[in-house]
Parts: C-alpha cells; structure tokens; sequence
C-alpha cells in the first residue's frame, strides 16, 4: 500500500480511450473524479473497427500497441479496452505505478452478453472472443496494475479471486438536487407497472425481460413495462405493454406511473438508476449480478434474484 499512498505529490494521467473526434470516450463522473485529484487527460488509440459484434480484443491489441503516452508517475486507466497498452506503458515507464478504475462487465466473459440477435455461427464466435478477452484482461490487470478501485463489494469480491494487490471500493451516489426530486415522487403502488432506466447494453440485460413479458402479461394482462435510456432496439417496442420512453431529463413522471422498479443485468457493477428508484420509494427487484444487491438485501433478500430469464419472471 506505500507505493499507493504516495501518489499525492506525483505526477497523474487519467487513461481513457479516444473517440473519433479526438476527444475521450469516458464516464463523466470518472472524469469529474479524475481533474479533482489534478489528473491530466490521455488517449489510448480506438480504432473502432466494426464488426458483427462490435469492438473485439484484436482491435484492442493493435491500439494498445500503438498507444504512445507521455510519460507520468501514476497512471489511472478507466476503459478496460485501454488496458491492452498496458504492456508498452510499462516498457517505457517501468517505474510507473497503474492503477485501473474497475466498473466494467468485460470481465465476466460471454457471461455478460446476450448473443440473442446473431446467427448461430457468429453466437459461437462471440462467445470465444469474449471469453478471450476476459482470460487477457485479468492476466494484464495481474502483470502490471498495482492497485484496483472499484465500486461495490460484488466486484471487489470477483477481484480477489485472481488479483492479489491493493483493492479500494468507493460507492456511486445520487446528486443532492436529484435526490431531493426523486424523494417527491409518489409511486403508483396500485398499479401493475414498472420501469427499468439505463442505456440500452446487453450486460444490463433489458432484453431478458422483454423476451419473458409476453409470459408476465399472460398472468397479469394489464402489466405495463417502462423503459428510460437510448440505444434500445426498436424491436422491444413490438412487445405488448412494453413503452421505451427514450432519454428523460426528469424521471418523477414516469416514476410516478409505477408501483415497482427492475434491474435485470447480467452484471452492473453499482447502477445508481437502482438507487434513484429506491428514493423515489419504489421497491427494487434486482438480479445476483447487480452491485446494489448489498442495498437491496437490507429492504428484503426475496428481491434479488438470479439474473437468468426464469429468475426474472
């Protein structure tokens, strides 16, 4: 932990991945963290290679190889496509300490994804690429990363079991304004309706719950499902009493429309949407893959559930 602890009067890079517009593809939360400390912003290249399954581990490779970054005391990396640069950083600054900024799926493997919308062959595909890409990832995080901060005891607890290094956990949080607008929200606790907010990706697993709700309206035909973010196929909206509201600026309209919240991922590390729900009064139904459940349990143990099609139903 001595190597760590010094970091406060040395010089520190925050690591994200480039975007095509030479800015950086980041969280903005991770980025407002990032300046507080004094970090100065670096790119590791993005290729952005398309395929049938988006961005692969050999892409990831070949910007990693070519990533040439300025050389710094500390290293912070947030993107963990970032991490396959890794390798170059530290033959340029072996001295370097790195530390990664752990919120990310991509290290469960295939287990993250869906794989619902390709052909058989290319499912397969996906699939061992994906788990390539986890087998890299946590050999890289092994090698050459002093230290992991992450944000919920669910991943710190996954992290052990191949990382032996320093491991810090800092909760996500609700902005004081929203949380105080969220506490007005009176849910509509007579109703069969509930929502699910987040951008539209597969390790959140919407799309699990889309596909059983023609199976929740055949038990309860007047249920409606209200989904809040951008990204989702239009095909979710062919589903009876599924709504996708697209991109909200304030979330106590349709909140109020519903009696229940659901966060049905595969793995998300500490959605905040989960705790939004729950200030607003909305009681949570959330899988073993989601970083609140230690939230969660303190309501009731009955609301996590597993993060498969059957356990969400």
């Amino acid at each position: 932990m001595s190597k760590l602890g010094e970091v406060s009067d040395r010089s520190i890079a925050a690591v994200y991945r480039a975007s095509t517009d030479d800015s950086v593809l980041a969280h903005p939360v991770h980025q407002s963290w990032a300046k507080s400390i004094g970090a100065t912003e670096l790119s590791v290249p993005n290729s952005d290679i398309p395929t049938e399954f988006g961005q692969t581990f050999l892409a990831d490779s070949f910007d990693g190889m070519s990533a040439d970054l300025p050389e710094r005391d500390v290293y912070l990396f947030e993107a963990p496509g970032a991490l396959y640069s890794l390798p170059t950083v530290k033959r340029s600054n072996p001295d370097s300490t790195i530390l990664y900024l752990h919120t990310s799926w991509r290290l469960q493997g295939p287990n993250a994804y869906g794989f619902g919308n390709r052909s058989s062959p290319l499912r397969q595909l996906a699939h061992a690429e994906r788990f390539v890409d986890a087998v890299l990832l946590k050999r890289l995080l092994r090698t050459h990363v002093d230290g992991i901060i992450t944000v919920s005891e669910m991943t710190r607890s996954e992290l052990t079991r191949f990382f032996d290094g320093p491991i810090g956990v800092v909760r996500p949080f609700i902005e004081d304004d929203e949380f105080q607008n969220l506490k007005t929200v009176d849910p509509s606790y007579g109703s069969n309706s509930i929502a699910t907010i987040g951008t539209y990706r597969e390790h959140k697993g919407v799309d699990q719950l889309v596909s059983v709700w023609p199976k929740v309206r055949s038990s309860v035909p007047d249920a409606e499902f209200h989904i809040v973010g951008s990204g989702y196929p239009e095909t979710f909206k062919m589903t009876p009493g599924v709504t996708i509201h697209g991109y909200v600026d304030d979330l106590k309209d349709i909140l109020e429309r519903c009696g229940g919240y659901v966060h049905p991922a595969r793995y998300d590390a500490s959605p905040v949407s989960s705790l939004e729900a729950m200030a607003a009064g909305l009681p949570p139904l959330v899988t073993l893959g989601t970083g609140t459940r230690s939230e969660v349990s303190r309501v009731s143990e009955r609301l996590i559930v597993p993060s498969t099609e059957e356990g969400i139903y």
